[in-house]
């Protein structure tokens, strides 16, 4: 089917007529532009969101900018993943100036979407309250938490207000809403997140992962409540012992 990982809402096409399950907004076969009257933002989430003032314009490529930047597995992934967050999202000329266009045309709403990800915050009482938090391992975390997972970082993809992680995962410890089917699963941080090394995900690194499910999305994502801790063969017999504590009903 090649449904776009963000556009479309699964993998799973019409065997008819291969058009693939598309969100709010998203049109074409693959889910990979946006329906007339919507606008793209940078949100894996919502990736186009109705225009506040109508003007006549065609249906673009929700991803047009690169598509060595925004082709998942074909990206040269050859930054270990520091970082370098704050690198600018090639745009052609033409999304420049539309760009323009609509930051003087459009309410403040729109504005305040398209550039979320580079807000104007304290970014050090921000950052404070997952350095200590997330990197500690307890049975009560393993417990509260929806998913844990042994996976290796073997891609990254920046997508604005979001940075995507490609995992190969070795290992499924929990999983709730048995929502990990495959080998390979892309996590999504938040850009700020990533910006105070919370967390701080290296590529061709293995982590041991604890979160939360968001209930309106089914991907994987990752935030400050996340245990996110460097995998060391001695976790597997940790790790073991918390599995057999919540089989027990212990949890």
């Amino acid at each position: 089917c090649n449904c776009h990982p963000v556009g479309s809402r699964g993998k799973v096409c019409n065997q008819t007529t291969g058009q693939c399950p598309c969100k709010e907004g998203v049109s074409g076969l693959r889910c990979d532009r946006c329906i007339k009257g919507y606008q793209q933002t940078k949100s894996p989430i919502a990736p186009c969101i109705k225009k506040i003032e109508l003007s006549p314009s065609n249906s673009y490529s929700i991803y047009n900018r690169n598509e060595n930047v925004y082709r998942y597995h074909e990206q040269d992934a050859n930054n270990d993943g520091d970082d370098d967050d704050d690198d600018d999202i090639h745009t052609t000329s033409t999304e420049k100036t539309t760009t323009t266009t609509t930051a003087t045309t459009s309410t403040t709403t729109i504005s305040s979407i398209l550039t979320e990800y580079n807000p104007s915050i304290d970014m050090e009482q921000y950052c404070g309250a997952c350095r200590y938090y997330s990197r500690r391992l307890h049975v009560k975390k393993y417990c509260k938490r929806d998913y844990t997972i042994h996976a290796r970082v073997t891609n990254r993809h920046d997508a604005g207000q979001w940075i995507s992680y490609l995992l190969t995962i070795v290992r499924v410890y929990k999983d709730r809403l048995n929502r990990i089917q495959e080998s390979e699963q892309w996590i999504w941080v938040s850009r700020k997140d990533v910006q105070c090394g919370c967390p701080r995900l290296k590529l061709d690194k293995q982590y041991l992962l604890m979160g939360f499910y968001d209930q309106m999305q089914t991907s994987l994502s990752l935030d400050r409540t996340s245990v996110v801790i460097e995998w060391r063969p001695r976790m597997e017999q940790r790790m073991n012992l918390f599995r057999k504590y919540e089989l027990n009903k212990k949890c």
